[in-house]
Order: C-alpha cells, then sequence, then structure tokens
C-alpha cells in the first residue's frame, strides 16, 4: 500500500536476514511477517508491539510450504481470535505464487513459547489454529518456561486440534538450541494422563 509517498506494509515475506526491530519502526500497520525462521529472530527483535508472525518451511519436492511456524505469545487477543482469517488473507497474496501455500497442506506445525502463554490468548490461538490447519497431525510446542507452563496446563487442560496424533513437548532454551531437550512424544490424550510426571 502506497501512502504519501511510501510503502506501507500490511504484511511482509522476508528472510533470516532482515533487521525486524528496524523494519517494525518504520511499518505501523504491519502485522504479519512470514520469515523462514520467524520464532528465534522475532522473539528477540520484537518488543512492546502485537505481531502476528510465522515461519514457513517445506519437506517436499513440490512448490508447497507444509511445514509452519508459530509464535502466539506475540499476538494480541483480537489476533489470537481471527488468526485464521488474518493468516487467510496472507496467504492469498500475490507474493505467495511462486511457492504456494495451502492450509490443508499443512501436517507438522511447531509453536514457540519463550514465557507462560496468556490463557485467553492461547486457548484462541489454539481454536484458530484449528480452524485454519484442518489436516494438521504433527504438532511440537517448545516452551522457554517449560515447569510454570506445564502446571498452568495442568490446572486448565488444553483443547488441542481433534486432528493431532502426535503432541511433542519440548523443554526450549531460546539462546541455548544445544540444550534443548524433549520432554514428552505421544497422542494428546497420553500427554493429558501424564502430564503430572513431567513437573
Amino acid at each position: 500500500m502506497l501512502s504519501a509517498g511510501h510503502f506501507h506494509l500490511n504484511t511482509l515475506f522476508a528472510d533470516n536476514d532482515f533487521d525486524f526491530n528496524m523494519i517494525l519502526e518504520g511499518q505501523n500497520d504491519l502485522t504479519v511477517i512470514l520469515s523462514d525462521d520467524a520464532p528465534v529472530s522475532l522473539l528477540k527483535s520484537v518488543k512492546g508491539r502485537s505481531l502476528l508472525t510465522v515461519g514457513l518451511a517445506r519437506e517436499t519436492y513440490l512448490p508447497v510450504y507444509n511445514y509452519i511456524y508459530m509464535v502466539p505469545e506475540l499476538l494480541s487477543l483480537e489476533q489470537a481470535q481471527k488468526f485464521d482469517v488474518i493468516l487467510g488473507q496472507a496467504f492469498e497474496d500475490d507474493a505467495m505464487f511462486a511457492v504456494s501455500v495451502e492450509a490443508d497442506e499443512v501436517m507438522s506445525a511447531f509453536v514457540y513459547l519463550q514465557n507462560v502463554p496468556s490463557k485467553e490468548i492461547f486457548e484462541a490461538f489454539i481454536a484458530a489454529a484449528s480452524r485454519t490447519f484442518v489436516n494438521l497431525c504433527e504438532l511440537e510446542m517448545n516452551l522457554g518456561c517449560i515447569g510454570d507452563t506445564l502446571e498452568e496446563w495442568r490446572k486448565a487442560p488444553v483443547s488441542w486440534p481433534k486432528t493431532i496424533s502426535k503432541l511433542e513437548i519440548w523443554d526450549w532454551s531460546p539462546g541455548d538450541f544445544g540444550d534443548t531437550k524433549r520432554k514428552f512424544t505421544g497422542s494428546p490424550d497420553e500427554f493429558a494422563k501424564s502430564i503430572y510426571k513431567l513437573l
């Protein structure tokens, strides 16, 4: 969008080499960033701003993204509630013509939570993601504050997407990937039964 002789972005498709903080300073209307390494770079650089961000990757010879990386703690409640609508509009953008994103082709998702998520925002995000990725079967949760987050989920269990057959929980260290450890793998039902053992 061009306004007063300057470009105003609503959606940005970029790789990890960009200075996202500098871009955001000059783009007040930017609501969606899609980057191949969104989680780490954006959690480090985005401060004091709500932003819908995803990372896109593919493990196929076809020109279709089938892996998605998401950072729900950067969302406002309104963005979380409308996550499916906002992301759908971004996916329909002409800039995605070369390599497309078909939501029903996404089978694996990776979610990064540096802190304990807001219950209301996280529940809205999960509900919207369920509406968008109707064939999602594998979900990997990377938790920066794993103990506190699991305690919250023990008290108020998460309604995981019904399509999920494999759920992984990782103890994630944003500053040290070598220290990241998998704590659980199994179905959502198995997770609910064993969550107290992980605390």
